[in-house]
């Protein structure tokens, strides 16, 4: 079926998407307060943002749609269950982190949109300091879902959970300082051809 075939890894992407209201109901709501459940729904969440790409490189079926549906996948998975740990927690620990990576998010979404309009603008590609990036948030968030349940709480997985999460923090920013100067080189070496575009036009004028 290679209607099928070509969609699954979006599929799992989608599923990412579906997630969102059951792990914030399961978190929330004071009839089915489970934060097990929630940790491990994330989880298997969580894992299919590794396994949509995998699938999608492994099918020879990697698109522009499937990427970035993978990418907004990603994003509102991690801003939305940070938000609910923000409603459960009430800390600043965790407020601060939260605030960061949800404009460093929106900005970075935003670049991306225009990039793939804007045919003059370079696009910007996932890389490896993006992907620690959301890797290490998923954990932080995960552990911090597993330390509200009473029959596993601890104040120290309470805290490693608020550790990795402003770990997760640092590599944010320092994977937006990536994006930020790969590019700022891109704008430099358009000014540079620019520049060397109205000298040649002056240098032939001038002849």
């Amino acid at each position: 079926m290679p209607f099928l075939k070509s969609n699954l890894p979006n599929f799992f992407s989608i599923i990412r998407i579906i997630s969102i209201p059951y792990i914030a109901l399961l978190a929330l709501n004071e009839e089915y307060k489970c934060y097990i459940v929630c940790a491990l729904l994330f989880l298997l969440s969580s894992l299919t943002d590794y396994l949509d790409g995998y699938l999608a490189r492994k099918m020879g079926v990697v698109s522009k749609l499937g990427a970035n549906l993978d990418l907004v996948a990603d994003k509102l998975l991690v801003i939305s269950c940070l938000i609910i740990l923000c409603i459960l927690f009430r800390d600043p620990f965790i407020y601060i982190p939260t605030f960061i990576i949800f404009f460093r998010e929106m900005y970075i979404t935003w670049i991306r949109i225009i990039s793939e309009w804007n045919p003059q603008l370079k696009i910007i590609r996932v890389n490896f300091s993006g992907k620690l990036k959301t890797a290490l948030q998923m954990i932080a968030i995960f552990i911090l879902f597993v330390s509200l349940h009473p029959s596993t709480y601890s104040f120290s997985i309470e805290v490693l959970g608020k550790i990795l999460l402003w770990i997760a923090l640092a590599q944010t920013i320092i994977s937006l300082t990536h994006y930020l100067l790969d590019r700022s080189r891109w704008y430099k070496n358009m000014f540079l051809k620019l520049v060397i575009s109205i000298y040649n036009l002056r240098a032939k004028s001038i002849k």
